[in-house]
């Protein structure tokens, strides 16, 4: 199936979850060889919306407290 292109991407979760370095289950190092920054919020929200519409989503858990989970693969280039 494929996402809506209207998929919301939560401010918080991109700024305070996945770009903020952590001591354990750390994103940002990861991402930041990307080229995505605490300073560029924006450029990250922008690539997981395309890459969220431009390929099928497969639903990987069931509704919880935080919603549907889906899961989608792609390749991302910096």
């Amino acid at each position: 199936m494929r996402l809506p292109t209207a998929l919301v991407i939560p401010d918080a979760k991109v700024d305070n979850y996945l770009l903020i370095r952590k001591a354990k289950n750390d994103k940002s190092q990861f991402l930041a060889k990307a080229g995505f920054t605490a300073e560029n919020p924006e450029d990250l929200k922008t690539a997981l919306r395309i890459q969220a519409v431009s390929a099928d989503a497969v639903l990987d858990r069931i509704d919880d407290e935080y919603g549907q989970f889906y899961r989608v693969a792609g390749v991302w280039s910096a």
